[in-house]
């Protein structure tokens, strides 16, 4: 399952939502962008925070485009009522998106908006980590070089070279800092090298 959740409900309230938790014990596996404004909602954080806890993976953006829902990219559910409140019940409430063009544009709509977005992790307190003192330690200014050297298109091959190491070691410890910040690709390594002043 993919989402997009947007700031202030229109069909479900997230407490109302226990059959997420049920599918995570099934083996569902669920991927959730969250815009900056969810989290002005009351018990949003703790929301966040008990399906992290349960096994989902989170992300956080600015802003998201609109609601949605994917499920095993083969259909998409898309809320049409309006945030500002419920909307009229004759009318058209939610589109069903069935495999077609529009069906893969939608999934490549979440997949650049999860490149882009922060890791969401819970700390041990139940907290969001982010900024702030649970933010990673600075890197170390040997890290720093390699992403430098990374991020200007050297291969893994020439980095070796200039870092007078083996490549092995070179993917080994990009692999490394890709764990550090939560991210798949090294693309996603790049923009959050960026993003936190790794570089």
């Amino acid at each position: 399952m993919t989402w997009f959740c947007k700031a202030r409900y229109v069909a479900m309230s997230p407490e109302s939502n226990q059959e997420q938790f049920a599918a995570h014990a099934r083996g569902v596996l669920y991927r959730v962008l969250y815009e900056q404004a969810y989290f002005d909602d009351p018990g949003s954080v703790d929301n966040v925070v008990t399906g992290v806890r349960a096994g989902e993976t989170a992300r956080a953006v600015p802003r998201l485009p609109l609601r949605m829902a994917i499920a095993d990219r083969s259909v998409a559910v898309l809320p049409l009522a309006s945030s500002a409140g419920p909307g009229n019940p004759k009318e058209l409430q939610a589109a069903l998106v069935r495999e077609s063009s529009l069906l893969e544009a939608l999934i490549d709509l979440f997949e650049r908006y999860w490149e882009v977005g922060a890791p969401l992790r819970v700390t041990e307190e139940g907290r969001i980590g982010g900024a702030g003192p649970e933010e990673p330690a600075p890197l170390a200014p040997e890290d720093r070089h390699l992403l430098s050297l990374m991020v200007a298109g050297l291969t893994d091959e020439a980095i070796a070279g200039q870092l007078r190491v083996s490549k092995r070691t070179v993917q080994r410890r990009v692999q490394g800092l890709m764990g550090l910040a939560g991210v798949a690709t090294r693309m996603q390594l790049g923009w959050h090298a960026a993003r936190r002043d790794w570089l």
